[in-house]
């Protein structure tokens, strides 16, 4: 797993990468991604889901994705540790994940107003 530390507030590019069991790059054009952030990782309820957005296709030959979680969206998420994965669902129904990564998030000694 890796980790990225941001302070509350502060705007973060979570990217994923998605490839198949043999680790080769999966090609993600067509189909759906999705992402999830969520303080556990065995919590199925939705109701621990932090973000519900766009991710963007980075580079779709090489199978990268980008979410932009924005500096309200992690005031809101409050400081703590969140997991997140991207999901990709192909057009012929197959399933490919990203490997699950860590945010942190730390108090901000600076707020909106400095």
């Amino acid at each position: 797993m890796g980790q990225i530390r941001i302070n509350q507030g502060d705007d973060v590019e979570l990217v994923m990468t998605f490839v198949d069991s043999d680790g080769d790059a999966v090609a993600i054009t067509g189909g759906t991604i999705k992402l999830k952030i969520s303080e556990s990782l065995s919590d199925s309820n939705t109701d621990a889901d932090f973000y519900d957005g766009d991710v963007t296709i980075t580079d779709g030959a090489t199978g990268v994705a980008t979410a932009n979680i924005t500096d309200a969206d992690t005031k809101a998420m409050g400081v703590g540790s969140y997991y997140f994965q991207g999901r990709y669902i192909a057009s012929d129904g197959k399933i490919y994940s990203s490997k699950v990564d860590v945010l942190i998030i730390e108090p901000a000694l600076l707020d909106d107003e400095a």
